[in-house]
This record gives C-alpha cells, sequence and structure tokens, in this order.
C-alpha cells in the first residue's frame, strides 16, 4: 500500500511529531524518492530511519519538528 500527504501527517502526528503544513509538505516530498505523489513503506522507512532511528529528528523548542 502507499500513504497520500494526509495520511503521513496522521501517521507521523501518531509517532509524536508535530507539524506545520509546510513542514509536512516538505517531509512528504522528500519521502516519495520516486516522485509518484504517494509514499509507499520503503520511502516511509527509509526516511524515518535516517531522521528518526537515532535521536537525530526532534521536536523543537517552538513545538514544530525541524525538517531539513
Amino acid at each position: 500500500g502507499t500513504l497520500d500527504l494526509s495520511e503521513v501527517e496522521r501517521l507521523v502526528a501518531a509517532l509524536g511529531v508535530v507539524l506545520s503544513r509546510t513542514s509536512a509538505q516538505d517531509m512528504f516530498a522528500q519521502m516519495d524518492a520516486d516522485s509518484d505523489g504517494v509514499v509507499d513503506l520503503a520511502e516511509f522507512e527509509a526516511w524515518w530511519a535516517a531522521h528518526y532511528s537515532d535521536g537525530a529528528g526532534f521536536i523543537t523548542s517552538d513545538g514544530e519538528d525541524d525538517i531539513e
């Protein structure tokens, strides 16, 4: 299966990451490695592992994730 932007937003929120709409769109674009408009499990896992598996990603003091 695949996830669209709104589904990815809900998933990362459930995982404890607070994002603005703009940050979510940026994150989604980074995840969507093949630019097909959806994120599959492999794309999500690769992005999540690169940004969150070792604590590299974190919620900033303004309450939003600092997506780079």
